[in-house]
């Protein structure tokens, strides 16, 4: 059983349309993901009045930065000591 034509160009518009759909919401998506999470959060939850949040998130960064220093050190300890 043929397809008539027309039937076929409506066919094929709809799923032009599906597929322009789904690239946008592709498009959106890897907009979403493309930034740094924490920058996205930083840039909607940060309220700069509330001095508490502030200080906390001045103490996490500061914690987070020497642990990451500590654990630099340990492994350049470790391969080090191997030698």
């Amino acid at each position: 059983m043929p397809i008539e034509p027309s039937s076929r160009s409506s066919e094929d518009m709809r799923r032009q349309e599906e597929a322009a759909a789904v690239l946008r919401r592709v498009q959106m998506d890897s907009a979403a993901i493309g930034g740094s999470s924490l920058a996205q959060h930083d840039r909607v939850e940060t309220d700069p009045d509330d001095r508490i949040e502030v200080l906390g998130k001045r103490i996490g960064r500061i914690l987070g930065g020497l642990a990451v220093m500590v654990i630099l050190w340990q492994l350049v300890s470790v391969l080090f000591a191997a030698r």
